[in-house]
């Protein structure tokens, strides 16, 4: 099998033969006319087309990966930035709040909570719930974006398989125009039309004979006398 893509404007335009082994005889040719915003990549090789199912994996690894994949990188930018920050800002108050517990658990410890003990105490630990309780909101948020870079990049995907079937539906419903025949020096054959000729008729014409007047026996005697 033999083929060639040449880039045409906005699509590329792919040639493939079936060639023979043993006579190099072509057994078949066909020609596919392929958009270029379904492609992934394109050489002299080989046509990737872009898909949603891989959109959909790729966001599921990285958020904004998906995007790019589709070509949109300002919304790969805004996924990928949104997610680093909300995962940045749990991890600092996820840091915080083991700080503040910490603390607490060492002045109770030692007993270095001050002339009021409890206060000091309920105070340190509900500083530490409380950077718990935003790294928690923070985890929850990242998660929600995460998800919808992950449905965002299969609503702004692109199947390209399935539009070049429909190409080639849309292409197939088409009726081609008939042509008439052409001969050798450029001009249309003259085709006759039996059916819309004039009907003829078999016999010849012939103009009708005078009509005799009188007798027979005039007419007779006419007739000899004309031979």
């Amino acid at each position: 099998m033999l083929g060639s893509v040449s880039d045409v404007g906005g699509k590329f335009l792919v040639n493939a033969r079936i060639v023979s082994a043993d006579g190099a005889e072509t057994l078949a040719v066909a020609q596919e006319s392929i958009p270029a915003a379904t492609l992934v990549a394109f050489s002299a090789d080989a046509v990737v087309l872009r898909s949603r199912k891989d959109a959909v994996f790729r966001s599921m690894l990285l958020p904004g990966f998906g995007q790019l994949y589709n070509r949109q990188p300002v919304k790969a930018a805004a996924f990928g930035v949104a997610e680093l920050g909300l995962l940045g800002g749990a991890l600092a108050y996820h840091l915080s709040g083991a700080a503040a517990e910490s603390d607490y658990r060492s002045k109770s410890a030692a007993g270095a909570l001050g002339p009021d003990p409890s206060g000091t105490a309920a105070a340190l630990r509900a500083r530490a719930e409380d950077r718990y309780r935003t790294r928690n909101v923070l985890l929850f948020a990242a998660a929600g974006v995460w998800a919808l870079n992950v449905a965002d990049a299969y609503w702004s995907g692109v199947d390209g398989d399935a539009r070049r079937r429909g190409a080639a539906a849309a292409r197939g419903r088409r009726r081609p125009r008939p042509r008439r025949p052409v001969l050798s020096g450029g001009s249309a054959p003259r085709i006759r039309c039996e059916a819309c000729l004039p009907p003829t008729s078999t016999t010849s014409a012939r103009a009708p004979a005078p009509r005799s007047s009188g007798s027979p026996s005039a007419t007779r005697s006419a007739r000899r006398s004309s031979s």
